[in-house]
């Protein structure tokens, strides 16, 4: 035990364990036979849907038994345009946390969190990321955009014990100093960050034939972004430890991982949310292993309840074969951005991105669906790129022989304002 961890842990026994005590509720429920952990669950889903009918404006109308199926699907675009009916009149705005969203997705909104929804969502974290290796006093390499607005100073970083990592500057040469500093520290450390900086290390590291640096890593989580298996895979081996993927949102937290030595499934954070997958054109559910919308309950935002929240994502649910747990077989990403076969079947993104680490010369790519037809893909290469016909026939074979392919070439795909850089878009719907 570092002095970090102690000291961490110190003061929270010192504030009466609040924190200590959500940690071992969440623990204890993804412990238990998960018979006995929905039971638990249902219990708080109550308890929370009578709050809500009581105390929120918008719950108080129609709303009139515990049936989760019986309550409206809300969606952004409802939670932005009527803010107050969602917040709770047993809370005053100035005692709550508000949380801003980045507005990548064109819909930014804000919510409200309660002092009990924060020290929940920090034990979520805290569980989640010991379950990928983590523990608090760990050094933290975090990736993402680092600005004016969410900068921290040099004495907060020491204290938190942060390194930022600025995905806008992660060029060659900067990877190399980083490659630098990693192997001159050798105190405990995890990372985290967008996947798309784990994929330029992996490049990077493909490029000078580096298989490993050592440099006691606990944890390698991947968050905001799908990591590909290749790169959950190339990370894993050149950091001796595993990596795994996230799968959270600002407005609730997280939502589900990956197990360290497990496959591509997601564990879901059935402790904090019901999770529900309904259909596109319904709110029926779909059938086990359809994609669909994901629908999420937030169980422990008493100031905002957000029942039955589309999260605007999509994805698979299954259920464990050996426990019965709820798992998320593959988290799809944005619905707006799910691509389909010149017969308008679905492809998966990931049978793009699995596809395109054989093509060593790409730096960076976006593979875009035009409309039902029409193709491109824009590529970021490293030097002259003599495989495009290789290419465009390969992708024919997924979308079909019909699709147009267009080849364009770029020196850098732009990221977004998030920092997330997306692989796949859909523009047919625009």
């Amino acid at each position: 035990m570092n002095l970090r961890h102690f000291l961490f842990w110190a003061f929270d026994q010192l504030r009466g364990k609040p924190l200590m005590r959500q940690c071992d509720d969440i623990q204890q429920s993804l412990a238990m036979p998960y018979e006995q952990a929905a039971e638990k669950s249902d219990r708080q889903l109550g308890i929370m849907l009578q709050h809500a009918r009581k105390t929120v404006p918008f719950y108080r109308e129609g709303t009139k038994d515990d049936l989760l199926s019986s309550w409206p699907v809300i969606t952004k675009l409802d939670v932005r345009n009527q803010s107050s009916r969602f917040l709770s009149e047993s809370f005053r705005t100035n005692e709550l946390k508000k949380v801003v969203t980045s507005g990548s997705t064109g819909t930014p909104f804000q919510v409200y969190h309660s002092k009990s929804k924060r020290i929940r969502n920090t034990a979520d974290t805290i569980v989640f990321a010991q379950r990928a290796g983590f523990q608090t006093g760990d050094r933290l390499f975090y990736f993402k955009i680092w600005n004016q607005l969410n900068k921290k100073s040099k004495w907060t970083s020491i204290a938190q014990n942060v390194v930022p990592c600025d995905v806008t500057s992660l060029s060659s040469a900067e990877i190399s100093r980083l490659v630098e500093l990693l192997q001159r520290d050798r105190t405990r450390k995890g990372f985290l960050g967008y996947a798309s900086a784990y994929d330029a290390i992996c490049k990077f590291c493909d490029q000078r034939g580096i298989t490993r640096i050592d440099c006691n890593t606990s944890s390698i989580i991947a968050m905001s972004e799908g990591l590909d298996p290749e790169t959950r895979k190339k990370m894993s081996s050149i950091f001796s430890c595993p990596a795994v993927s996230r799968y959270s949102n600002v407005e609730n937290g997280i939502i589900a991982q990956q197990t360290a030595n497990g496959g591509p499934e997601f564990e879901v954070n059935f402790a904090s949310y019901k999770l529900e997958i309904l259909r596109f054109d319904s709110n029926e559910p779909v059938s086990t292993g359809e994609v669909g919308r994901i629908v999420l309950t937030d169980l422990y935002n008493d100031a905002m309840p957000m029942i039955r929240y589309d999260t605007g994502d999509t994805g698979r649910l299954t259920r464990c074969a050996q426990t019965g747990k709820p798992m998320l077989t593959a988290v799809e990403g944005r619905r707006m951005d799910l691509v389909y076969d010149t017969k308008q079947n679905l492809v998966s993104s990931f049978t793009i991105t699995n596809q395109m680490w054989k093509y060593t010369e790409v730096v960076q790519y976006q593979f875009i669906q035009k409309s039902q037809r029409n193709y491109e893909f824009v590529l970021n290469v490293d030097g002259t790129f003599q495989r495009e016909a290789e290419l465009v026939t390969e992708f024919k074979g997924y979308f079909g022989n019909d699709a147009n392919i267009a080849v364009r070439y770029t020196s850098e795909i732009p990221l977004l304002a998030s920092g997330k850089r997306k692989k796949v878009r859909n523009d047919s719907h625009s």
